[in-house]
């Protein structure tokens, strides 16, 4: 089913404040005004997970922003994500557009004794250095609309990985996460909040946290990989995406190389490459030894000199790893490591 009336806002902060409930406020001025609700407490207290877990990234770097900067940033509005306004051309998917590592994620309450420690100071202080500074907002979620024409938008969090069957698994969905973003024009830097909830991301073998959604539905998908005879089974970001040869001259073939960060041997066999584009390349060696690094030769311009995402999967179309570079990391005869 997914969330109802997805779409970004780009706008200005007109002030932020905590009210009530599980939410901080942020009012954002576009065409009209927004009142933007951001989870800073989990509704769910149903397990001892109920947590919202974090990660502000204090100068965020990604393809994907530097596109819908270049594209909107003189047009404040809601932008409603349908069929005209594709999902996977402006929608959010953490997972699928390769925004982060969920490693990064850490379970902060909203309210605890002592300074910088809790959701709401963090949410708060971000908020209300956008507004001092004449940051842009940009945020992906959920519009609302009341009779008295008032409206806004909420679900700004992860929005796939809910447990099915469970309350709150008919908001699974892809290219719909919820995405809370400032921008600061005079340092072209990028402040990006991203928020979930405990219950969504899994725990691979390796003790990595990890998040397998369906393609379709966004509910979540447990990860089984099926080693070959004699060599051992892996998971997520056992081999790894160490870094790539884009060379902005074109004067170098381009290259990608692939570490096994176990003490054994791991089977490529079906294993794949992905770009922005959705275009799967196959990766020719079979196999990638213990604690070793194999590189793999590119068609020309596979990925792109404007920015792209790097996703490897296995043969079972199962995430390994994902990765993203802008077009500013794309420099004449150097290396781009991730």
């Amino acid at each position: 089913m997914g969330v109802k009336d997805y779409g970004f806002l780009i706008g200005t902060v007109a002030d932020g404040k905590y009210i009530s409930g599980n939410h901080y406020t942020i009012w954002v001025n576009a065409e009209k005004q927004y009142r933007v609700a951001v989870n800073i407490q989990s509704c769910d207290n149903s397990t001892d997970k109920s947590e919202v877990m974090m990660y502000i990234s204090d100068d965020y770097k990604h393809e994907f922003l530097d596109r819908v900067h270049k594209q909107y940033q003189a047009k404040p509005g809601f932008y409603p994500v349908d069929s005209k306004l594709g999902a996977q051309s402006w929608g959010i998917d953490f997972l699928r557009r390769q925004m982060l590592d969920f490693n990064n994620m850490i379970p902060m309450p909203m309210r605890t004794p002592g300074p910088d420690n809790d959701l709401l100071e963090k949410v708060s202080y971000q908020t209300t250095r956008a507004q001092k500074q004449n940051g842009l907002v940009y945020l992906w979620g959920s519009k609302w609309q009341d009779p008295d024409g008032s409206c806004g938008v909420h679900d700004i969090h992860l929005n796939q990985g809910n447990p099915n069957p469970g309350r709150f698994a008919k908001d699974n969905g892809t290219w719909q996460d919820g995405f809370l973003v400032f921008y600061y024009p005079q340092e072209s830097r990028y402040v990006a909040i991203f928020l979930a909830f405990q219950t969504q991301l899994q725990t691979a073998a390796n003790g990595k946290k990890v998040l397998h959604t369906d393609d379709k539905t966004g509910h979540p998908i447990k990860m089984q990989p099926i080693a070959a005879a004699g060599i051992a089974p892996y998971a997520e970001e056992d081999v790894v995406i160490s870094h790539l040869l884009l060379d902005a001259a074109e004067s170098l073939p381009q290259k990608i190389a692939l570490l096994n960060r176990t003490g054994h041997t791991i089977s490529l066999s079906g294993w794949t490459l992905v770009n922005r584009q959705h275009q799967p390349m196959a990766i020719q060696q079979k196999k990638i030894a213990a604690y070793s690094i194999i590189e793999v030769s590119l068609p020309h311009n596979y990925f792109s000199q404007e920015g792209d995402m790097v996703v490897l999967l296995d043969n079972a179309t199962m995430k390994i790893h994902g990765v993203s570079y802008t077009k500013a990391q794309v420099q004449p005869k150097k290396i781009i490591v991730f």
